[in-house]
């Protein structure tokens, strides 16, 4: 295990583990999309089973980041980068969508502070850890 790639799993697991503390997967804002576009668009199976992939992944946002982690400290760069782009993104889409939610309903509702900053960091600590990969 090299060196950089060691301390690239080291990030991307404390990036994970924060994105599991802040809850941001973006699971609950995909469903909410699968069930616009199947009021609205199409209730097209095919589209209704891509949006049930989705949501699955969505739902392992921070456990994608930290075994992506693993793989990248046991020498398996391309899957472990690939599951960490897939967990920091579905975390940034939730907490776009959460960051969204708070601004359209007036910024009245106290927005989590915490739990977003959090979250922003796991994210911004997963997206380092894919670029300190080699």
């Amino acid at each position: 295990m090299g060196l950089v790639n060691k301390s690239a799993m080291y990030v991307a697991i404390v990036g994970g583990i924060l994105l599991l503390v802040a809850g941001l997967t973006g699971a609950a804002a995909w469903a909410q999309i699968r069930d616009a576009v199947a009021h609205y668009i199409t209730s097209d199976p095919l589209v209704m089973d891509i949006f049930g992939w989705l949501i699955i992944v969505a739902s392992f946002g921070g456990f994608a980041v930290i075994l992506g982690g693993l793989l990248i400290g046991y020498e398996h760069e391309w899957g472990g980068k690939f599951l960490i782009m897939l967990g920091a993104g579905m975390g940034l889409i939730g907490f776009i969508i959460a960051f969204a939610t708070w601004y359209l309903n007036g910024m009245t509702v106290m927005f989590t502070i915490g739990g977003s900053i959090i979250g922003l960091v796991g994210i911004i600590l997963s997206i380092i850890a894919r670029q300190m990969a080699y």
